[in-house]
């Protein structure tokens, strides 16, 4: 961290590149927190109502043509990729959302990197009771 006296020193070009490395980080950062709380694909949801609609037209469907053995198991495989397209849709949004926690927690120091905490691991010695 550079104090106000050590930018002061600086020439306008060297400060001008400080500045950039810092609206850098600024931007990289609120695109992590975007990523966090779920901003940063809006399509996503509009995807996921998709999905939902087209279980519950396959159900209405095959609540109706129950005569046709064919529509059946159209209508069952419908109901069965609609349900995991939500379920994996949920799974990856979460899963974008934590790593971008985590991410944001290592920059901030409040969480140890995963290699370092692996490697710490790997030194200690087993406890023998």
């Amino acid at each position: 961290m550079l104090t106000k006296d050590q930018v002061a020193k600086m020439s306008p070009e060297q400060q001008e590149a400080l500045a950039n490395m810092e609206l850098g980080r600024a931007q990289f950062r609120q695109k992590l927190l975007n990523k966090m709380r779920g901003l940063d694909r809006p399509w996503l949801t509009g995807l996921t109502i998709a999905g939902s609609l087209l279980m519950v037209l396959a159900t209405i469907y095959f609540d109706k043509k129950q005569s046709n053995p064919r529509l059946e198991f159209v209508s069952v495989c419908t109901i069965v990729v609609a349900l995991n397209f939500l379920v994996m849709s949920y799974t990856n949004s979460v899963s974008r959302r934590l790593n971008a926690l985590i991410k944001i927690l290592e920059e901030d120091g409040q969480l140890d990197p995963i290699s370092k905490r692996a490697a710490d691991t790997e030194k200690q010695e087993p406890q023998v009771k």
